[in-house]
């Protein structure tokens, strides 16, 4: 049976996983912004900001399918975790799912400041600004 950590590593060869990543407040600076990434390269993005819902889509190249993938595996999504304690004032939370339809196979929620103190962390947030960046053109994430 394969782990989650071997889904992820080839994302692209699995059509029928998506990777739902969602990081944010709604009403707070750009808004939240949630994408989800289709073993497929199919890329959707809807970013919910004031009330009103803005959205893109994309497609993206095996290889960069495989490379999104691959940094979500090397973090160990099933396993990512932040610090206890509370908030610095304007910390977002992050989600990251891995989904098979309606099943979720993993999934974490983590802060997004501590992407500072966890490696791990901090290539995931990269690799999603990233790739909403270029799926939006630019436009997102903040």
């Amino acid at each position: 049976m394969e782990t989650t950590n071997d889904l992820l590593a080839r994302l692209n060869d699995h059509p029928d996983l998506v990777v739902e990543g969602v990081m944010g407040i709604e009403n707070w600076q750009k808004g939240k912004v949630t994408m989800l990434v289709h073993g497929d390269g199919k890329v959707e993005i809807v970013n919910a900001r004031a009330g009103k819902e803005f959205r893109f889509s994309h497609r993206l190249a095996p290889d960069a399918v495989k490379a999104y993938g691959a940094v979500l595996a090397a973090a160990g999504l099933d396993t990512l975790k932040s610090r206890p304690g509370p908030r610095e004032p304007g910390d977002t939370p992050v989600v990251l799912r891995l989904l098979r339809g309606t099943k979720v196979l993993a999934s974490a929620s983590v802060w997004y400041a501590d992407r500072y103190d966890l490696p791990a962390l901090d290539k995931v947030v990269e690799s999603w600004e990233a790739l909403v960046k270029e799926s939006t053109k630019g436009e997102l994430p903040f």
